[in-house]
């Protein structure tokens, strides 16, 4: 039986390495064995489910995706990253370029709406912006991005964004269907 000691295809995706499978039917000490077996698509999906622990470890790489943990908990039944197997499956779904742009719209309003209240609000854009720039904005900057996207993107004049001020505001952006996915 093969295993993988990392995070996989979901690591490589999302910023993790992953080294060769090994053989775990060797003695204990004997040194790892690169082995190479065909893997059908369920196994190659429980392979990156059985290591999504790994995704949740801090990385400090430049092409790591800053909201990796942000996904991963807005995917989760407990909203604090503890995936299912079919959460994992969901996620998946949800990012393959194949899922219609209604169902992408749902899963970036929750991904983007960091405390939760089925709004996103000034603290949640600075949260965003924060992680977009990895805080190399001043607080004066952020401050100013937050009230202009709040001032455009919100119809209904309650200072914050709703579901469908969110959609509204995707609708304009044409690139998010090619960029809210995972390549596999």
């Amino acid at each position: 039986m093969a295993i993988v000691k990392t995070a996989g295809v979901a690591g490589a995706i999302l910023g993790a390495e992953s080294p060769p499978e090994s053989d775990s039917s060797a003695p204990p000490g004997t040194p790892d064995v690169p082995v190479s077996r065909p893997k059908t698509p369920v196994a190659m999906a429980w392979t990156c489910f059985s290591s999504l622990a790994a995704l949740r470890a801090p990385r400090t790489k430049p092409q790591e995706n800053p909201f990796k943990e942000r996904i991963v908990e807005s995917f989760s039944e407990d909203g604090e990253g503890s995936l299912s197997f079919n959460d994992f499956v969901d996620m998946f779904s949800v990012l393959s370029e194949m899922a219609p742009r209604e169902l992408k719209a749902i899963y970036a309003f929750k991904i983007y709406d960091f405390n939760t209240d089925n709004f996103i609000c000034k603290a949640d854009l600075e949260k965003t912006l924060n992680k977009l720039t990895r805080e190399e904005l001043t607080a004066e900057e952020i401050t100013l991005v937050c009230e202009k996207v709040i001032e455009e993107a919100d119809m209904d004049g309650d200072g914050k964004l709703g579901f469908a001020d969110f959609e509204n505001m995707i609708s304009k952006a044409p690139d998010f269907l090619s960029t809210f996915h995972i390549r596999i």
